[in-house]
């Protein structure tokens, strides 16, 4: 059995609390930390890892494993509502194919959509649509990212647009295609949002502004 969901990243992270002149040791050990904030001081730090927290002590060495990739059904900071599409039920890890798959919101403005789905063991071309399902067209911010809510300038994947279909690679690279790393968890996030200006492109006196996702893998 391959053990990809143990100890695929491990980082120590020496944090000094000037309010006690101490170190303290923090081991982090998460297969998707990719970013990560400390805080605090005084005898306690808090250490934010992708959304996820752990606290330790001074004076001594906390491993903490954090939550392991997968279906993300949490909120996203920033936005008033958070509407989670679930496509693991259909595209699981160690698996290939899974034909298309197609889900969509229900009540959807202001709120910000983040739909998961794992890449699987395939090799070849995938693509996912999405576009107004049943109500107002308005321009849509969508991101493909190995981090769930992840609507910064970083995520693998952008689109900008009522509705369109990107297209990617997993596990072979393509000219002018994306390409996704095999087997691995990532997250569609979504947000009726204008990328330059921040303000929302549907709200509650214009909405619903609801949306589909579907998607295809190899």
């Amino acid at each position: 059995m391959r053990f990809r969901y143990l100890l695929v990243f491990a980082l120590v992270l020496l944090v000094a609390l000037a309010a006690s002149g101490a170190t303290v040791n923090i081991n982090i050990t998460d297969d998707n930390c990719s970013t990560f904030t400390t805080s605090g001081s005084g005898g306690t730090v808090s250490v934010t890892c992708n959304g996820s927290v752990t606290t330790t002590t001074t004076g001594s060495t906390t491993t903490t494993t954090l939550p392991q990739p997968g279906p993300f059904t949490g909120a996203c900071p920033g936005f008033p509502s958070t509407a989670t599409l679930n496509m693991a039920a259909y595209f699981k890890p160690n698996s290939s194919g899974g034909g298309n798959q197609r889900l969509n919101t229900a009540g959807l403005t202001s709120g910000e959509v983040v739909a998961s789905f794992n890449t699987g063991t395939g090799t070849g071309g995938g693509r996912l649509a999405f576009g107004e399902f049943s109500a107002n067209v308005v321009p849509r911010l969508v991101k493909i990212s190995k981090t769930p809510c992840d609507l910064t300038v970083a995520p693998l994947v952008t689109a900008y647009g009522s509705n369109s279909t990107i297209y990617f690679m997993v596990n072979q690279t393509y000219p002018g295609y994306p390409t996704l790393d095999a087997n691995t968890w990532y997250y569609v996030s979504l947000a009726n949002v204008n990328p330059d200006t921040g303000v929302t492109t549907c709200d509650s006196t214009a909405g619903p502004c609801d949306v589909f996702m579907e998607l295809k893998r190899p």
